[in-house]
């Protein structure tokens, strides 16, 4: 733990190029006790509480962390020191946008070890995501705003929302989609942040309707494209391009809107 205050001022700094001013006037570290292949790392306001876990490459767990998660400590570090832009700084006003947090300090924790450590080691990290993601069931729901309402709450938060967000970055492109971040934070500050106040911001700063928010519309039996006219999600049988992710209930693929039949089950392309 001594190491990790160096580190801590080089996120901090980080986060305050794209994320806004650093909320709090100071930052307490502390280590809770060990525990065995557990993990209760929790970040209240202007504190990060870092918990030591032993990990035993006898166990087979040593792979498990360390070959798709590239520095493990700092990303832990990073994820949760971000939760005092992403937690603190926007609130999620009801279950249904706690995504919010989670996702975006993922996210956040993932640019920042692109940044100091190399663009390979977040492509590992988001690779690995998306990998685990897709080895879920092919009737698991990909709804981010449903996630706590589902037992696969961590996969959908952890996995597959930091993926989706990479996919509407590279959509964006980086200076619309860091200036929506920033603003929203800006805009939201200290207040009860919502999925819809999400997505408004994010459209004004793309200039253009963006459809990642309503992967879980008409009860989930399609879903969104990531933007107007890119595909994103695909089907369980087919890839359209290799930045997708398979979106869940057989997720069909189109450019344009539809209209979603309840009673047949069918969607016919607009």
């Amino acid at each position: 733990i001594d190491t990790f205050g160096p580190e801590m001022r080089r996120i901090i700094t980080f986060y305050q190029q794209f994320l806004g001013p650093w909320p709090f006037p100071e930052i307490d570290l502390f280590q809770a006790p060990d525990m065995w292949f557990g993990f209760v790392w929790i970040a209240p306001h202007a504190m990060v509480n870092l918990q030591k876990t032993r990990v035993m490459s006898l166990q087979g767990q040593e792979g498990y962390f360390r070959e798709d998660t590239p520095h493990l400590e700092s990303g832990v570090l990073a994820h949760e020191l971000a939760h005092q832009y992403w937690g603190h700084v926007a609130r999620p006003g009801t279950i249904k946008d706690f995504w919010i947090a989670e996702t975006f300090s993922e996210l956040s924790a993932c640019l920042y070890v692109g940044r100091q450590y190399g663009l390979q080691d977040y492509d590992a990290r988001m690779d690995s995501y998306k990998e685990k993601w897709e080895e879920m069931d092919d009737d698991v729901n990909a709804s981010l705003t449903d996630a706590y309402n589902s037992n696969y709450q961590a996969p959908i938060v952890y996995n597959y929302g930091p993926y989706v967000f990479k996919m509407l970055r590279a959509r964006m492109n980086d200076e619309p989609f860091f200036a929506g971040l920033n603003k929203f934070l800006a805009d939201y500050n200290e207040e009860s942040i919502t999925t819809d106040m999400l997505q408004d911001t994010m459209e004004t700063a793309a200039t253009k309707r963006l459809k990642v928010f309503k992967a879980d519309e008409q009860e989930n039996r399609a879903v969104y494209s990531l933007t107007e006219n890119d595909p994103a999600f695909y089907s369980t049988t087919d890839r359209p391009n290799p930045d997708t992710i398979r979106a869940g209930y057989g997720g069909v693929i189109y450019d344009g809107g539809f209209t979603y039949d309840a009673e047949n089950n069918t969607v016919t392309f607009e």
